[in-house]
């Protein structure tokens, strides 16, 4: 798989169609990923891929909020329009306020719940998904 389309097919999953407020996982919802991460791959301007490693990378609420804008500045800019485009930027809009009700209630550190979790070594070593 090259970079850029596991760079796609994460933020799709984290955050056009997360886990956390998604529901269980059928071949269609399987399928409407795909077609997001593949409209995403090959229309996305670079700065929707950086603003999402940013987010991954230096996790917090502003650099998350940075990201979810970008992909929907993207999606509702997008011409012509489309069901994609369309569809990636309602669900956006519902991961915006599924973050802003978790961090309503005191959900510490809720803009984890909408990056890929990061991974640990042997040793305890924290990686990220897409430090090198």
């Amino acid at each position: 798989m090259d970079k850029k389309y596991f760079i796609a097919a994460n933020l799709v999953n984290c955050h056009v169609m997360p886990a956390y407020s998604s529901p269980p996982e059928t071949p269609e919802s399987q399928m409407a990923r795909n077609h997001c991460a593949d409209f995403i791959y090959e229309h996305a301007p670079n700065s929707v891929f950086n603003k999402f490693i940013v987010a991954c990378e230096n996790p917090s609420n502003e650099t998350l909020l940075e990201s979810f804008n970008e992909i929907r500045s993207f999606t509702e800019n997008y011409l012509p329009r489309s069901y994609l485009s369309d569809f990636i930027s309602n669900n956006i809009d519902d991961s915006i306020k599924d973050y802003d009700e978790l961090r309503s209630i005191n959900e510490k550190e809720a803009y984890l719940k909408f990056i890929p979790i990061s991974d640990t070594s042997k040793k305890g070593n924290v990686y990220g998904c897409f430090q090198t």
